[in-house]
């Protein structure tokens, strides 16, 4: 596991201290719980998923009729009786909100939510669940006519096997499809919520485990600083260099982008919780960047973002967090411009 220098951590919030805020590493995780919660996903629903594929079917999926089937139901070898294109819709929802989660979060293993991105997180929620409910009223809906075609369809794929087998593999496949109200009460779409950990008061059997404890804590409190500014950097990064990628491609910078931009600067200032003075001053200069987006020296103003970004995050031992695959500068190229910098 990686050690940090906890001296230099200390200089990573001094930004709070500055502030007016009372804080030290020893002390991080009550302004943690204060700030901000650990944040949960829970969404789920009946799937009835069964392996259904020609292989253990024995039959040739190559046939019109299997091609439908398979098509139409079935997916990576597993079928379900609800149509793939509302597996589809109904996964597309639970992707786009675990991903909202992951993009919200800002540390202790993407849960942890400052209290303002939490509010941002909310409305996501409830617009997914809108949007989730809706997809299971329309399957209810339609409820009738799903189970009807989907055995009329299973008839036809079936219809090569000898009559023992055929009912055999039927019955077993029909078995497992749910009544509608169980269908309907398995969907579940929510979050829940804890505090951040605090180790403050710990009594335990004896002063030396309860000091290597204690210890313990204020590591997690130091990588729980890495993770949030090495976040924050990435975004910031990775925004940056899709801008630069877009302006060297086109020579200009879509509409699109400039607003990804935009809600870019928003974020990385919310990531930023502990008022680090290099995060503010990139975020400027990124502000200044989206005002600036139609002169001839974009190319620049991205070269130094990203160098400084880049060269910020490796000296306060965070380069690991930055995703330079697609970058269009390379690192070393990076590190040797924020020298003539700093």
């Amino acid at each position: 596991m990686l050690k940090y220098n906890r001296e230099e951590a200390e200089k990573l919030i001094e930004g709070l201290r500055a502030d007016g805020t009372d804080v030290t590493l020893e002390n991080l995780d009550k302004f943690l719980q204060s700030a901000g919660v650990l944040v949960r996903v829970h969404v789920g629903r009946i799937r009835g998923n069964m392996e259904l594929t020609p292989e253990v079917l024995g039959i040739d999926a190559n046939k019109s009729d299997l091609t439908k089937f398979f098509s139409d139901y079935a997916k990576n070898g597993s079928m379900t009786f609800i149509p793939v294109a509302y597996e589809k819709e109904l996964k597309k929802v639970e992707s786009r909100l675990r991903m909202a989660k992951t993009r919200l979060a800002v540390g202790y293993d993407n849960s942890y939510m400052p209290l303002s991105t939490y509010h941002v997180f909310q409305d996501k929620l409830k617009d997914a669940q809108k949007e989730y409910y809706e997809v299971l009223d329309r399957i209810l809906a339609d409820w009738s006519n799903i189970l009807n075609q989907f055995e009329m369809t299973l008839d036809q794929a079936l219809m090569s096997l000898n009559p023992l087998k055929r009912e055999e593999y039927k019955k077993a496949i029909l078995g497992r499809i749910p009544d509608k109200k169980t269908y309907r009460e398995s969907f579940y779409m929510h979050t829940s919520l804890k505090a951040f950990p605090v180790m403050e008061n710990v009594s335990l059997p004896t002063d030396e485990l309860t000091q290597e404890v204690k210890e313990t804590a204020i590591d997690d409190n130091i990588r729980m600083v890495h993770e949030v500014l090495g976040g924050a950097l990435n975004e910031a990064f990775e925004i940056v260099n899709t801008v630069f990628a877009s302006y060297v491609k086109n020579r200009k910078v879509p509409p699109k982008t400039h607003g990804a931009l935009k809600e870019a600067v928003k974020r990385v200032k919310q990531r930023d919780m502990f008022k680090n003075a290099m995060i503010t001053q990139i975020t400027v200069e990124m502000d200044d960047l989206s005002y600036n987006l139609m002169s001839p020296d974009v190319p620049e103003m991205c070269e130094n973002l990203l160098s400084k970004i880049y060269g910020y995050a490796r000296e306060i031992n965070v380069g690991a967090y930055i995703n330079t695959k697609d970058s269009l500068l390379q690192p070393e190229d990076m590190e040797i411009l924020y020298k003539t910098m700093v």
